[in-house]
């Protein structure tokens, strides 16, 4: 997982030091807020099976995250790397799109500098969207390095197009960076704001009271019960919230894990959605953050997430993500039904 202490560090490189070169001027294109690309109810192919986007837009002022496969896909509509079915998939003409990830970048990787010369190499283009890939499968440590630097800097927030940050899921500290993200809800892929994640709310440094307190007051849910047995048992409360357009924060979703000591395992304990916003896929964000999360543990730290659904109608649920039903359907629907989901780490050498 990349890391949030990383913001705020200076470099020499010229990438990260200065602006970044103004994108070339787009003919009719008068506003950074008029959109430059656009997909409109498209299809496509997503993990194996059919996807469909729509609402997905970008103008010059956009910053973006894309989420996991489904926000990776709709990058690759963007890289002209994969074409779409049925609907429609519109973009400026003159539209300059940079790439910057370590396949991308392997030409100028050998300059003097490494990545961050490449990426300076690379924007000499002038590009009116700039696509900064996490490339976490690549288990690239340089390219870390160099992702993390990039996303941090200042050049890059004061860039004058468009960003869109390729990752493996939402963190805290994307933040700062992005206000929308491309994210899959089922089949479909839309548009959204970027969720802020509080990994471990219950840090006094985490800076969450507000969102604490709105979750202490919810009158139907009990999560103060929940908080009170975090603090005791010392495991995590993770909070994921989005900001209002003048910058409030709101809660948005609510996890109480741990990882069981001794037995390579990451426990979910409890996740809360606010009534008003169930079944808009929220609930799937916090639990693909959850698996995402673990991916980025070695297997001698976390072989498997369990949970224990709370009842037997929330199976079929939890299945959608891959976990299994330990009980081989032998409860009660009114009883707890523990489940368990191997997990597929990505971390290189994480072999005991």
């Amino acid at each position: 997982m990349f890391a949030e202490d990383a913001c705020g560090q200076s470099s020499g490189s010229g990438c990260l030091a200065g602006p970044w070169p103004a994108p070339r001027p787009l003919e009719g294109v008068k506003s950074n807020k008029r959109p430059v690309f656009e997909i409109r109810g498209a299809e496509f192919t997503c993990a194996g099976g059919a996807n469909e986007a729509s609402g997905i837009s970008l103008c010059l002022s956009s910053r973006i995250a894309a989420i996991g496969e489904a926000g990776r896909a709709a990058v690759a509509i963007l890289l002209g790397e994969a074409g779409s079915g049925a609907g429609e998939v519109w973009r400026h003409d003159a539209l300059g799109v940079v790439h910057l990830a370590p396949k991308a970048l392997a030409g100028g990787r050998c300059l003097s500098g490494g990545y961050l010369a490449a990426i300076e190499v690379a924007l000499q283009e002038r590009p009116q969207v700039v696509v900064l890939d996490e490339a976490l499968p690549d288990g690239d440590a340089e390219w870390a390095k160099a992702f993390h630097k990039t996303l941090c800097s200042e050049a890059l927030r004061s860039f004058h197009g468009a960003v869109v940050v390729a990752v493996a899921d939402e963190t805290r500290a994307l933040a700062p960076v992005c206000s929308q993200s491309w994210v899959g809800h089922g089949v479909r892929v839309r548009q959204e704001p970027y969720l802020e994640v509080i990994e471990d709310a219950l840090d006094e440094a985490s800076s969450a009271a507000d969102l604490l307190e709105e979750a202490l007051s919810y009158d139907y849910c009990n999560l103060a019960w929940w908080v009170d047995a975090a603090r005791a048992k010392n495991q995590k409360v993770t909070l994921f919230a989005s900001r209002g357009v003048d910058g409030k924060r709101t809660l948005r979703g609510f996890l109480c894990h741990h990882v069981k000591e001794g037995q390579a395992e990451l426990h979910i304990r409890f996740i809360f959605v606010p009534k008003e916003l169930r079944g808009s896929g929220l609930g799937a964000r916090v639990v693909r953050w959850v698996i995402a999360t673990a991916n980025r543990m070695p297997q001698s730290e976390c072989r498997w997430i369990s949970l224990k659904a709370a009842d037997a109608s929330l199976v079929p649920w939890y299945e959608k993500f891959g976990f299994t039903d330990m009980t081989c359907g032998q409860c009660d629907d009114e009883d707890e039904v523990w489940m368990e989901l191997p997990n597929d780490s990505i971390v290189v050498g994480n072999e005991e």
